[in-house]
């Protein structure tokens, strides 16, 4: 099935009244490293904010919002690139 989208009210992101937030996003191993390739090689990047961890946004060829993480800080006691249930 094809979602007519002429008229660009289908989007991957969801709108707030307090704002936009991306609907999906992606884990990196290194933030600041990701953040500084893609501003250096011209991609419009949002400021790195801290909020449960430290991430940044970037935008689609269509509009959608995608968000980059970082791990969360070793003193939470673990790591995304871990399972949680270690037994």
């Amino acid at each position: 099935m094809l979602i007519d989208n002429d008229d660009r009210k289908v989007t991957s992101h969801m709108t707030y009244t307090n704002g936009t937030q991306a609907a999906y996003g992606f884990i990196v191993p290194n933030l600041n490293e990701a953040h500084r390739e893609m501003k250096e090689s011209g991609i419009n990047v949002s400021d790195i904010t801290d909020y449960e961890g430290l991430s940044f946004e970037i935008n689609d060829l269509d509009g959608n919002i995608i968000e980059l993480w970082s791990d969360y800080p070793e003193s939470m006691g673990w790591s995304i690139f871990e399972p949680m249930n270690k037994s």
